[in-house]
């Protein structure tokens, strides 16, 4: 199993979290990471390591922020090990495959091994023909759900960033089969929250209720059937003994019923955080 998190004064600092990932990365991909070897041998998740912690040490926030995420990373891996191995080992093999030159594409990947998580923890049962992301059967019917995790740059319109990432996911599919069944977009939108410069979104905030109407706008544009788009931090309340998440979902109007069915069970199995404030992952500084 992978390390208990620090504790005491150690959990408001930096390199302990930072050596936590590190060896627990390690433990579960069984692999020496190698982080000073240069050039395309390099892993993704060494180059990601090396960068957080330089960044970091050359006073930028951004460096806490890339950590926290690979800290969700180790977690997320470790949950789908103990709980679908076959997953796991399946995603550990993509992991161990992604060097340096596109070491961006472990965003997408790391969100995919998250959604991954979610579904298993609300017992679906699910298969990866890529594309799309995963496949599930419910009553007979097919449902295709594809993730999408943009990077997106600082400034610029949050609901015309929403429209063009949801336009280029519709386009690269537009016309396979898979899209004649009732199918499913789940984006993480926390660095498009975080390109608006927000450190924390709730119901309240006008953010959210321009994603929300940005989603609205755009849905029927799309061979979508329905829209999740999760954000990923803490909650200002404690649920003690529950599973939280924060998420908006926008649906057409006419559908296939089994939509309905998986929307229910997947939301369903979590308290989804729409009345609170929600801090975007971030480390404490030392």
């Amino acid at each position: 199993m992978i390390t208990k998190r620090p504790s005491g004064i150690e959990r408001n600092r930096f390199l302990p979290w930072w050596k936590w990932a590190k060896d627990n990365f390690e433990y579960l991909l069984e692999t020496d990471l190698n982080l000073f070897v240069k050039g395309g041998k390099q892993k993704s998740i060494s180059k990601l390591l090396l960068r957080s912690v330089e960044t970091y040490f050359n006073g930028h926030g951004s460096g806490a922020v890339d950590l926290a995420h690979l800290i969700n990373l180790v977690e997320d891996l470790d949950f789908l090990r103990i709980n679908n191995d076959c997953i796991f080992r399946d995603y550990k093999s993509k992991l161990l495959s992604v060097f340096s030159n596109d070491f961006p594409y472990l965003t997408g990947l790391w969100f995919e091994i998250r959604i991954a998580k979610l579904l298993t923890l609300s017992g679906f049962q699910y298969n990866q023909p890529d594309p799309p992301d995963f496949s599930i059967l419910i009553n007979g019917v097919n449902i295709g759900i594809e993730c999408y995790a943009p990077r997106i740059d600082i400034g610029g319109d949050v609901k015309q960033k929403l429209y063009n990432i949801i336009k280029k996911k519709g386009e690269k599919y537009r016309g396979q089969a898979w899209l004649r069944n009732p199918s499913v977009l789940i984006l993480d939108i926390t660095w498009i929250i975080r390109a608006a410069g927000a450190a924390v979104v709730s119901s309240e905030n006008p953010l959210s209720k321009i994603i929300e109407n940005g989603l609205k706008d755009v849905i029927v544009k799309t061979p979508f059937d329905l829209i999740l788009a999760f954000w990923f931090g803490h909650a200002s309340v404690k649920h003690r003994n529950v599973n939280s998440i924060s998420c908006v979902h926008v649906q057409i109007k006419i559908q296939d019923p089994m939509i309905d069915v998986f929307r229910e069970k997947l939301l369903g199995s979590f308290y989804v955080l729409e009345r609170e404030k929600i801090q975007l992952p971030n480390l404490p500084k030392d």
